[in-house]
């Protein structure tokens, strides 16, 4: 990634959570340092589910991650954000009751803000928390800060709310290239292969050099 603010735009199922996760995870490996990226999502579910796929993109250069959702013990959550993991992944109004405590965790060297699920996220009940804690990651964040937008639906009403908040300067819009040939969800077919630990990183390597010949997502 160049620093730029990117609103991607691809299908539901298509890899997204990867697109946005590796970069992150590449530039981490640089430097790792503190509470780098948050990921925002509209739903416990989903958290959950991007918690579990950045653990895994994360295990080989051992990045931190935390979970921080409603439903779970905000002192045991608190703990962790102290402790400054590399990646948190959160629901707006549990992330917001953090930032708002009187001991909130030390963000000042972030470097990503993602919203997945973007259109879900400036709409509703949601967008004022949303509003809000870009207000404070801004007014806290000594780093340059890269925003990382992404949604399956980018219409009129995303983009006037995108206009209307503060991180509406110098946005690049990426479209996924719609192929009829690429499936999604309904026709993906999964494989898995049974790899030794001590040799899975080789495969991984060599899956992900070949893959752009066979269309193929791999993960380890």
């Amino acid at each position: 990634m160049s620093g730029k603010n990117v609103i991607g735009v691809s299908e539901t199922g298509s890899g997204k959570t990867a697109v946005f996760a590796l970069p992150i995870l590449q530039k981490l490996a640089v430097d790792p340092y503190g509470i780098y990226a948050v990921i925002l999502t509209p739903t416990r579910e989903l958290a959950i589910q991007i918690d579990e796929q950045m653990e895994a993109f994360g295990a080989p250069i051992h990045a931190r991650v935390s979970l921080v959702i409603g439903g779970q013990d905000f002192v045991t959550q608190a703990e962790e954000l102290r402790n400054r993991p590399h990646v948190v992944i959160a629901t707006p109004g549990r992330l917001l009751e953090h930032l708002k405590t009187a001991d909130p965790p030390v963000i000042k060297r972030l470097g990503f803000l993602v919203l997945d699920e973007c259109d879900r996220m400036l709409s509703g009940t949601l967008v004022d928390e949303v509003k809000e804690i870009i207000s404070l990651v801004q007014s806290r964040c000594v780093n340059p800060l890269q925003y990382l937008l992404m949604t399956a639906t980018f219409d009129d009403t995303v983009r006037k709310a995108v206009n209307d908040m503060q991180i509406s300067i110098g946005f690049e819009y990426i479209p996924a290239v719609t192929n009829k040939a690429v499936t999604t969800v309904e026709g993906l077919e999964e494989y898995y292969l049974m790899i030794p630990d001590h040799i899975k990183f080789v495969y991984f390597v060599y899956f992900m050099v070949h893959s752009s010949r066979t269309g193929c997502l791999v993960g380890l």
